[in-house]
């Protein structure tokens, strides 16, 4: 569980007296039952729990509202502060007969929007966001977790751990319980969800499958983040500027970025200055740049540095192709002040913080010569260029975020003592890089389940595709997204013949501006208004059911 400080504080329901009736409902559990239908534990984006996701059913009468509810795992310390909270969760309640999604909410740049954008929920799918959502493991015996409306009921769970720790011994009180860690479907895959199909207990794994494309079960979309930043701009280096002195014949490794601050090793990049007499054209003669440790990156197949035309006695930096020109042009040369020749290269190798040894080859013939003497690395026989690099004396050493550069190219670049630590306004113009700003894709999109959907078949005729209870322009863009490829109602198909084509287009124009077929949610009123309301509005809702 994460137990952070910035989670919301433990919120007991308060029962106003003009909702004495109402609010009591909420919190009573022995008028409903909650189950889980669907887990997505392990998304695409698998270090990222707030792609996890746990979906859950009220079979009661009654809403049930988890404001101040706490989730915990078998064995973990006690927790103090409530998980669930309506200070920062748009909506707590799980309607009557309906289902809601909970996700992992502990976060500022992560809400409902980004969750309904990614699974074309609309907002007749209530969501619940967690401030300490219990991490769904993939593996091990850790696979459970539980669910306690208030702090009374959790702590009858609670129990000495023999040195002092109240800790979770038991699923005792909780509201909701689950343990998927036997019989229960393989997740090894990243992306499709598991769900209970409806028969039988959800506690038997037995009755539980992988999530397969169609009948209901949807691929998330992308999701971007603009104006995000991708590096870190403490990050120092002078790449693109030439080194005082004659340089020995050659091609020569003039500046390496082997341990960046900016986010991963994408931003690492080398220097290489051209004393060969002659231009180079990597676009006409493909060359290859790899390390020798065998363990970083696989064999290449092909020649990695196929663009850019070097003049001679001129700089260029190789780059990772995972990024583009433009981004490090606004790292390192914004403006493209200096004229900095950047060139990608395909299957960038790992640079060893520790050390490694790095070489370019003119051939890809020469480099796999080398690349077949793995004693235990790649040998560097054939290459027209090698570095050894170290972090220990005399290399320079505390190189965290600064490039390290040959300071005279007239130096032996074998010799540690020739390079030299980048630092801000030094001889060799050495500077920070620039803050680069872009687009970033905080979810990758194609995970596969149906959360806010539980039961049998889509009733035909029915273009009310995120099921929101209304046909509107939302719903058409689903229809867009899915035109000639869908297979289920959710990807646009309305009329249900396992196609999204012009009939489906023509069924939403006849239908605009009107209720679907029956909202598979019913929509969650606000608690006040709930209060005002009395009792009386929560009846079971209609639930649409869908077949898994």
């Amino acid at each position: 569980m994460n137990q952070t400080a910035n989670r919301g504080p433990l919120f007991l329901p308060i029962i106003a007296s003009v909702g004495v009736v109402v609010a009591s409902c909420f919190h009573g559990v022995a008028d409903a039952q909650l189950v889980v239908t669907e887990l997505m534990v392990n998304p695409k984006i698998a270090d990222d729990a707030v792609w996890e996701w746990i979906e859950v059913r009220n079979e009661g009468a009654a809403p049930i509202d988890l404001n101040g509810a706490l989730f915990a795992k078998l064995g973990e310390a006690e927790n103090t502060t409530a998980d669930v909270s309506a200070a920062t969760a748009a909506n707590t309640v799980i309607p009557a007969g309906g289902v809601a999604v909970l996700y992992d909410g502990d976060g500022s740049a992560f809400n409902d929007q980004l969750f309904r954008q990614a699974w074309s929920l609309g907002s007749g799918v209530p969501l619940i966001a967690v401030d300490g959502f219990p991490a769904l493991a993939n593996n091990g015996t850790s696979r459970n977790f539980g669910l306690w409306t208030d702090a009374a009921a959790y702590a009858t769970a609670l129990a000495d751990d023999g040195e002092g720790t109240q800790r979770v011994s038991s699923f005792a009180g909780a509201a909701l319980s689950l343990d998927y860690a036997n019989g229960f479907p393989s997740v090894s895959a990243n992306g499709p969800s598991i769900a209970w199909n409806g028969v039988g207990s959800f506690s038997d794994g037995a009755n539980w499958a992988v999530s397969v494309a169609g009948s209901g079960v949807v691929a998330s979309l992308p999701i971007f983040a603009p104006g995000t930043p991708v590096n870190n701009p403490l990050d120092i280096g002078n790449p693109g500027r030439v080194a005082p002195g004659s340089a020995a014949a050659g091609l020569l490794i003039s500046e390496i970025m082997y341990d960046p601050a900016s986010p991963d090793a994408t931003w690492e990049w080398v220097e290489l200055y051209n004393n060969t007499g002659a231009t180079i054209n990597f676009g006409a003669t493909p060359y290859v740049f790899h390390d020798t440790t065998t363990g970083n990156t696989g064999d290449l197949t092909e020649a990695n540095i196929a663009s850019g035309v070097l003049a001679q006695g001129k700089t260029a930096v190789l780059f990772n192709s995972d990024l583009n020109i433009d981004q490090m042009k606004a790292a390192w040369d914004p403006g493209d002040a200096l004229g900095t020749l950047f060139i990608p290269v395909a299957y960038f190798p790992a640079l060893n913080n520790g050390g490694d040894v790095i070489a370019v080859w003119d051939s890809l013939a020469d480099y796999q010569i080398d690349a077949a003497s793995t004693t235990p690395s790649r040998t560097t026989g054939q290459a027209i260029t090698t570095l050894a690099y170290d972090d220990a004396a005399p290399w320079p050493t505390t190189t965290s975020r600064q490039s390290i550069h040959l300071v005279n190219l007239a130096s032996p670049a074998s010799n540690g003592a020739s390079w030299a630590r980048s630092v801000a306004d030094d001889l060799a113009g050495s500077a920070n890089a620039a803050a680069v700003l872009d687009s970033v894709a905080i979810h990758p999109g194609g995970d596969l389940g149906s959360p806010g959907q539980f039961g049998v078949s889509t009733p035909a005729n029915d273009a009310d595709f995120n099921d929101d209870g209304i046909v509107n322009g939302a719903d058409l863009l689903i229809w867009q997204r899915g035109f000639g490829t869908g297979t289920n109602h959710a990807t646009g198909d309305a009329d249900g013949n396992g196609a999204v084509n012009a009939a489906d287009l023509a069924l939403w124009k006849a239908t605009f501006g009107t209720s679907g077929v029956s909202a598979n949610v019913a929509a969650v009123p606000e608690p006040s208004s709930i209060v005002l309301a009395g009792a009386a509005m929560f009846a079971s809702s209609a639930l649409r059911r869908r077949a898994k």
